[in-house]
């Protein structure tokens, strides 16, 4: 994209003329970037505008007494996206 097609997108956002979908896929990606392009491909097919990924990282996102405690918070850190995305 483009810096006319950027600017052109951010204007068009919340112009108040009609609604702009974006589908949350949260962290829901796996860590696979074809998973990652499907849920894009399907958003778009649904009509979506946009798709939006989380991106954290565990050890900021959570206390550090939480992580030692809880398994499954410290087993979320194979979730977090990796730079290559």
């Amino acid at each position: 994209m483009n810096d006319t097609e950027c600017i052109r997108l951010l204007n068009g956002i919340g112009n108040m003329m009609s609604p702009y979908f974006i589908a949350e896929v949260s962290s829901n990606h796996h860590r696979d970037l074809d998973r990652c392009l499907k849920f894009i491909d399907t958003a778009a097919k649904m009509g979506c505008d946009g798709v939006k990924f989380q991106l954290f990282k565990i050890d900021d996102l959570f206390a550090p007494e939480i992580l030692i405690k809880s398994q499954l918070h410290r087993d979320r850190k194979k979730r977090i996206l990796t730079n290559r995305f």
